[in-house]
């Protein structure tokens, strides 16, 4: 004999519908989050990849200048004066060692409430350039980065978009999450499949450092729609299996 509910169902029926509810949920906090976060995060790694690049190849403030070693360079304090100099009414207000022997010195002179990046010739105490503070490539870099240019408002908009990435982590975990006995076989993708089911077996071994982690994360924008593919399934409408994957009937 069944048990059944009051409403009639049987209760392991209820309790798969209900699993099928929170499932679908998931799914459409993992679509539209996706939908807001993936501009942010492409955003953020290329504007961090310019930064990173930037500071490696030309330097922030000019610390990359190159310069020709000689036996003996001058003191600071001539070096600082040449600096000084360079700038009418400047005030020393910063010094930056050479990284290197080839490399120039640099001084952060303040005039008229503008700060200057005067480099210098370590060897001869000649002026090589002399630059605003923060006004180059990197730091537009950063303030899109940090800001997207629009202050306080941008610096919220990224905020908010860094917590809709906890959510879609957290849901995008409770649906890889290994059902139906996959145990291990959850992390081998899935090559013969196609569309949604491709992707999705593509997630977990890239959580492990698989090379299949390069593809995905170059492709965040894909991966996001093709995620979100059955969010539009109708309520109530059961979900099936197909390799491996739940799907929406087609």
């Amino acid at each position: 004999m069944a048990f059944t509910s009051p409403t009639g169902a049987p209760p392991v029926a209820r309790a798969a519908d209900g699993t099928q509810t929170l499932y679908r949920a998931a799914w459409r906090w993992h679509f539209y989050a996706g939908l807001y976060v993936i501009p942010f995060l492409i955003m953020l790694a290329v504007t961090g990849l310019l930064m990173l690049w930037i500071s490696v190849l030309a330097g922030r403030d000019g610390e990359w200048i190159a310069v020709t070693p000689a036996a003996t360079s001058l003191t600071i304090s001539a070096q600082a004066e040449a600096a000084v100099a360079a700038v009418p009414d400047g005030t020393l207000m910063q010094y930056i060692a050479p990284r290197a022997p080839d490399l120039a010195a640099i001084f952060r002179v303040d005039a008229g409430g503008a700060a200057q990046m005067v480099a210098v010739d370590p060897y001869t105490g000649s002026v090589l350039a002399v630059m605003d503070r923060q006004a180059g490539w990197y730091d537009f870099a950063s303030d899109i980065h940090g800001t997207l240019l629009l202050g306080v408002t941008g610096d919220r908009m990224i905020e908010v978009a860094a917590s809709l990435t906890m959510v879609l982590l957290a849901t995008g975990l409770y649906m890889w999450w290994p059902r139906d006995d996959q145990g291990l076989r959850v992390l081998i993708p899935i090559l013969a499949a196609r569309g949604r089911s491709l992707w999705k077996s593509l997630m977990p071994p890239s959580a492990r450092g698989s090379p299949s982690c390069w593809y995905c994360s170059c492709c965040p924008a894909c991966r996001g729609l093709a995620s979100g593919a059955s969010v539009w399934c109708r309520r109530g409408t059961p979900f099936r299996r197909k390799n491996g994957a739940r799907r929406c009937p087609t």
